[in-house]
């Protein structure tokens, strides 16, 4: 049991829908509130200590000593500078689900070091990175990311964000700082910079380090990788990439750039883009167009491709096939010869007409489409979304209409 002087104590929080962020919310509401600083005498009661979580009691507003779990949840103890002012300030008047609450400070009298003090925070179960090394960073299909890393890595790009929203940042973000709690990301190990750059460079830093986060990710999947089970990293190194080209100028779009990227797309989102987005697209003869040009798979697709997308080939003809028989019955039952021809094995606008019916029709086809494609072709949605954003640059760039108000008149020229 340990006995200590409350510093700061943390009396009451802001409810959770005066929490909710968004443009139109006050950043106030996202603070903390706190009656004043207190001297009164506190215990802490251990509960596990393997985990490093306790009961705290400490004395409500009139001095009654409350020892329900309920009122006064488990912390976890850590030891702290205490010059680490900073760090104190964003995890006790912060509130948000991504950032490490700060319930209570006082001195270390468990320790010989004059400066140490001891942080009672809420619970976590562990640094981040031990929940995410090893294979864990992958998905069935062996691309990075696993539904869990893409989830923990959002949660990230939220705290900084967040930070960014109330004029602060991090400072030291890196896989040792950041800590979690079940799914939940917290953000830890925060860091003044303010003696060494300006506020918008340590914002800026902030994403450095989260650049530097993916690349850890990368070089780790890269050391794992061996001949029998090599890890697909296109879609990681490619945000990498993308991440490089950016400046301190897109620091209030950053986030919504980086969420944008096919890293982050979820199962939902991969299955819209080619049943709904490109489906449309293939009527697009510049699309078209641009598709047979490419080189994103060679001839013989229907050939030179995994067994699985070989039965999702067979699967999707034997559907089509089903649809246009009973779509051309007669009134007396009677089906008529099927004069639709076989996709073109030489053709990418048919391979591509296939993965779109694939995606559309992935319930009736009863197989996971999405890693049959994915498997049989890793950039896939790479290639096509580069393939669909070089036609509609070129659209915009010959969609030009001549306005002449009269004929005797010099035309103008203006773009749609």
């Amino acid at each position: 049991m340990l006995v200590g002087q409350v510093l700061i104590l943390d009396f009451s929080m802001v409810s959770p829908s005066q929490c909710e962020e968004g443009p139109s919310q006050p950043k106030e509401n996202n603070k903390r509130k706190f009656t004043k600083e207190s001297n009164t005498s506190f215990k802490v009661m251990s509960l596990n200590f393997k985990k490093r979580t306790h009961l705290l009691h400490k004395p409500d507003l009139q001095g009654v000593v409350v020892a329900d779990s309920t009122t006064y949840p488990t912390v976890c103890l850590r030891e702290d500078s205490a010059d680490n002012e900073y760090a104190f300030h964003i995890m006790h008047d912060l509130n948000h689900q991504n950032i490490l609450s700060l319930k209570l400070l006082c001195d270390n009298k468990l320790s010989k070091d004059p400066t140490s003090v001891a942080t009672f925070v809420e619970p976590y179960d562990g640094l981040l990175w031990s929940m995410v090394a090893g294979d864990q960073f992958a998905d069935k299909c062996d691309h990075i990311p696993s539904p869990e890393l893409q989830n923990y890595l959002s949660q990230i790009a939220e705290g900084i964000d967040f930070l960014r929203k109330n004029n602060l940042y991090h400072g030291d973000l890196s896989w040792d700082t950041t800590l979690y709690h079940g799914s939940t990301v917290k953000l830890a190990g925060f860091k003044s910079k303010e003696s060494v750059m300006t506020k918008e460079e340590a914002q800026w830093y902030d994403w450095t380090c989260y650049l530097a986060m993916l690349k850890y990710v990368s070089e780790s999947a890269l050391a794992l990788s061996t001949s029998d089970r090599n890890y697909f990293c296109g879609d990681l190194d490619s945000l990498i990439n993308m991440l490089q080209t950016l400046d301190r100028t897109s620091l209030s779009t950053i986030k919504d750039t980086v969420f944008e990227h096919i890293f982050f797309w979820k199962l939902p989102r991969r299955l819209k883009f080619f049943a709904h987005t490109i489906s449309l697209k293939l009527k697009d003869a510049r699309f078209r167009n641009e598709l047979s040009k490419s080189a994103i798979r060679g001839k013989s697709w229907n050939v030179n491709c995994s067994p699985e997308f070989k039965g999702l080939l067979k699967r999707m003809n034997n559907y089509q096939e089903a649809q246009r028989q009973n779509s051309r019955k007669d009134k007396k039952g009677k089906a008529t010869k099927n004069k639709n021809e076989a996709y073109d094995g030489d053709s990418l606008n048919d391979y591509v007409r296939v993965i779109c019916g694939a995606c559309t029709h992935w319930r009736q086809l009863q197989v996971d489409v999405d890693s049959i494609i994915r498997v049989n072709h890793p950039t896939l949605f790479s290639d096509v979304k580069n393939i669909l954003e070089i036609s509609e640059r070129e659209a915009a760039a010959s969609d030009v209409y001549v306005v002449q108000k009269d004929p005797q008149e010099p035309c103008c020229t203006a773009t749609i």
